[in-house]
């Protein structure tokens, strides 16, 4: 998969997020790990993409974007790697 088609299916993610905030507790797209927050709006919002992520994600993506670092690339998102694993 590509970056750009991995970065589709990070921000379908983030549709289902603003859908309805309140109702879907899904794990953070970019680890993996369960979001802190059930409102996941609370969370924090990608700066590389249109969803939100768990707040150490966020952290991190504050501080690499300060160090001048590249982000994470979105193949490697938790959610990308797992629909790529479970492809037949």
């Amino acid at each position: 998969m590509n970056e750009t088609d991995a970065k589709k299916i990070i921000e379908e993610c983030g549709v289902i997020q603003e859908r309805d905030p309140d109702s879907y507790n899904l794990p953070c797209p970019r680890c993996g790990h369960p979001m802190p927050h059930q409102r996941v709006t609370r969370n924090a919002l990608s700066r590389f993409a249109a969803v939100y992520v768990c707040p150490d994600c966020g952290v991190e993506e504050a501080l690499m974007s300060a160090l001048g670092m590249p982000p994470t690339p979105f193949t490697e998102w938790s959610l990308v790697e797992s629909l790529e694993s479970n492809r037949v």
